[in-house]
């Protein structure tokens, strides 16, 4: 009798789990919003639009590119932002059974986003990053509480879809922190800026921001930075060691703030913009802040 109160909970948790799924909010593809929108910058739209009145921000010549990487991280948080439910929401990221649900919706949206691609030049890859070495050479690097749900539930997430990604019609790159070098323009669709580090060796390299849609370009990736304030972030220059030092908004927490506003005071002061050589913040940095030119310098680079 308890056993059969027990199934019949679980079985009621799971119908819920794969309603709240079913009815998530999509846009233009079947696709989960975030991923929708970014996908409207490349295609016509082959479903009904969430938004008629969104003005797609720029419309992207696919074929120019030779790849278009896709990190698995950012359709995962994409579908779990487009349910609408906040207490399913919370419910999603503590029960097993809906990582798997979401696993078979991330695998129905790989479809959907591969027969897109059918007769294009561009190639869609599925990137699986792994972060682990790169991660620790933050000093202190720390997971925050309120966003370690998140953290495992992705990671559980990419497990399951791992075991069972070969019936996916499109190529996985995993276990890998760099892109492999490429001469050619490349696209990317990333939340965390640590791939965007690939610039060092892919010099076309450009960002294809999730639900904005919008296409950023080199000069823009420090837009990527975690905010310091009301700070404009675009005089900085996009380096591996600032990175570390100034955060992002998914996978590297910002450091102390008196650090990161010294690092900042002293990028206003020597006029420091996206071009600024690592050479010039080495220097900068050693005649203003002693301290915070050693604390670069002890700072290990994997790009």
């Amino acid at each position: 009798m308890i056993k059969e109160t027990i199934d019949k909970v679980k079985e009621r948790i799971l119908g819920r789990l794969e309603r709240a799924l079913d009815n998530r909010n999509t846009t233009s593809f079947g696709v989960s919003i975030g991923t929708g929108l970014m996908l409207e910058s490349i295609f016509n739209p082959t479903t009904d639009r969430y938004d008629l009145s969104r003005e797609v921000p720029n419309q992207i010549k696919i074929n120019d590119y030779d790849k278009y990487y896709i990190n698995i991280q950012t359709l995962i948080r994409n579908i779990y932002s487009s349910l609408v439910d906040s207490v399913v929401k919370k419910d999603v990221l503590d029960d097993l059974a809906a990582v798997q649900l979401t696993a078979n919706v991330l695998i129905d949206e790989l479809f959907i986003i591969s027969e897109l691609f059918e007769g294009k030049n561009c190639t869609p890859v599925l990137f699986v990053p792994k972060y682990d070495e790169f991660l620790r050479t933050i000093p202190e690097y720390k997971i925050s509480t309120g966003k370690l749900g998140m953290f495992i539930f992705v990671k559980s997430v990419t497990n399951v879809f791992m075991k069972n990604h070969e019936e996916v019609p499109m190529e996985v790159l995993s276990n890998t922190l760099k892109l492999p070098m490429n001469k050619h323009k490349v696209l990317l669709t990333t939340s965390n800026a640590i791939d965007l580090l690939n610039i060092k060796h892919i010099k076309n390299l450009e960002l294809l921001e999730s639900h904005t849609g919008k296409l950023k370009r080199k000069n823009q990736f420090n837009s990527k930075y975690h905010s310091l304030g009301v700070s404009d972030m675009s005089i900085l220059p996009f380096d591996e060691k600032l990175l570390k030092i100034l955060g992002d908004k998914h996978s590297i927490p910002p450091g102390k703030i008196k650090v990161r506003r010294d690092i900042y005071n002293t990028a206003v002061a020597n006029n420091w913009n996206f071009v600024t050589t690592v050479e010039k913040i080495i220097s900068d940095l050693k005649k203003t802040d002693y301290d915070l030119y050693q604390m670069f310098l002890d700072l290990d680079r994997k790009f």
